[in-house]
């Protein structure tokens, strides 16, 4: 009789008995296919640390109807209570409406960053995660958007050890738009935000118990900040590995790799067309611009040399055919994945400070920096008249990938860290 009980006993309560249980909660839903990479970093841990088999992993986060059919969360085991997010006029007009107190009047607006919309919608999937009597031990809150609950979560499970991993630092990404923006009332409009933001972005990364960088540039600012270092550990990126691409040497296709509906990313491909590409169409250059969803202004540059390839399901047929990639990136924060992943071909980079942030490369060595228009224009033409010094280039920046980005190393220690945070 006692044999056939304990047969009986609920899957969950023998993960509780065995294992450690994570409630995740992240802002984008990861699958195998997802194109960003914040969400190809999410879709890279959370699934090595369920395969340690130590941890029962729950995750709650927001998924867009067309990611539906993309999501493999069962079949690797993750129980998950996802928020559904419509992409029809009507359900964004309903979620606008919701967020437009904190949006657009400076109420709360120390979590603006945080739209009321997500906010109600992650405490309604926590307090269903109440219901079914789990405690989680570790609860981990990936994007700042996310971390922005954390209080709210301590008064809920004031026993759990937190740990936040900064995607990007929020607030310097904020800092750069307001230095962009343009007036003298968005502009301040803009410096309010930046400011509030940075004030709780800092408040919240203290009570943390472990606090997560991409990249060693965003740690030593959190440093001087007043995180305690104790608390900070730096993850290597995630990143696709295109170290066996084969480049055509003679090509003479210039990319820009990203997410095109993205504002750092349209706006800066827009720039490069306007005062870099206009400016050399006599060399016979090509422009490819390739990613998701490409925004309107984009099209009205598209033409024989300017191509607007929207997304592409292998990049690395893209990166075999590439003289180089530009990334003159007038917005953003943190490391771009999309750096590491054109070094990792062997491709010339040429980028400015915001592209390499996080990158501790050698400039002339492993890649080409530039600034200024000219800079741009100069450091295209080199590559034209000396095919040597692009192969030499992309050689270095190929190296350095390898010798300074290990994720299978940076899995371990982030393991072993959160043992440390659980035993605290």
């Amino acid at each position: 009789m006692h044999l056939f009980h304990d047969a009986l006993v609920s899957f969950a309560e023998r993960r509780g008995m065995y294992m450690k249980n994570i409630l995740w909660i992240s802002l984008n839903v990861p699958y195998d296919t997802v194109g960003h990479a914040g969400g190809k970093i999410h879709n890279f841990y959370l699934k090595e640390i369920k395969k340690t088999k130590e941890y029962a992993v729950y995750l709650i986060s927001i998924c867009y109807q067309s990611e539906k059919k993309k999501i493999t969360l069962d079949k690797y085991g993750v129980e998950n209570n996802l928020i559904y997010y419509g992409e029809n006029l009507i359900s964004k007009i309903i979620r606008e409406i919701i967020n437009f107190p904190r949006r657009y009047i400076f109420i709360n607006s120390e979590k603006g960053f945080l739209s009321y919309h997500r906010e109600i919608s992650y405490k309604r999937k926590v307090k269903e995660y109440c219901k079914s009597g789990n405690k989680p031990d570790i609860i981990i809150l990936q994007w700042t958007q996310t971390a922005l609950l954390l209080p709210y979560l301590k008064k809920v499970f004031p026993l759990s050890r937190y740990v936040c991993i900064e995607e990007d630092v929020a607030y310097q990404g904020m800092y750069r738009k307001y230095q962009m923006a343009n007036g003298v009332i968005k502009k301040r409009m803009a410096f309010i935000k930046y400011v509030k933001l940075k004030q709780y972005e800092l408040k919240i990364l203290k009570k943390a118990d472990l606090v997560v960088t991409n990249n060693s540039k965003d740690e030593r600012m959190l440093e001087k900040e007043g995180i305690d270092t104790s608390k900070l550990f730096l993850m290597c990126p995630f990143f696709e590995n295109y170290a066996y691409v084969s480049r055509n040497l003679e090509s003479k296709k210039i990319i820009f790799y990203g997410a095109m509906n993205r504002e750092e990313n349209y706006k800066s491909v827009i720039w490069f067309i306007e005062n870099v590409f206009k400016k050399i169409e006599n060399l016979e250059l090509e422009l490819w611009v390739v990613g998701n969803k490409p925004v309107r202004d984009l099209f009205k540059y598209k033409s024989k040399k300017i191509i607007i390839t929207g997304y592409v399901e292998n990049i690395a047929n893209i990166f075999s055919d590439t003289m180089c990639m530009i990334a003159p990136l007038l917005l953003g924060a943190g490391i771009k994945i999309k750096i590491l992943e054109a070094m990792s071909a062997g491709i010339p980079v040429i980028t400015n400070t915001i592209g390499i942030e996080g990158i501790n490369a050698e400039a002339g060595i492993d890649y080409l920096h530039c600034e200024k228009p000219e800079e741009y224009i100069k450091a295209i033409k080199s590559l034209v008249d000396n095919k040597m010094i692009g192969q030499k280039i992309g050689r270095s920046g190929r190296e350095y990938i390898i010798k300074n980005f290990c994720k299978e190393k940076a899995m371990k220690t982030f393991i072993e860290k959160l043992e440390i945070i659980n035993n605290l």
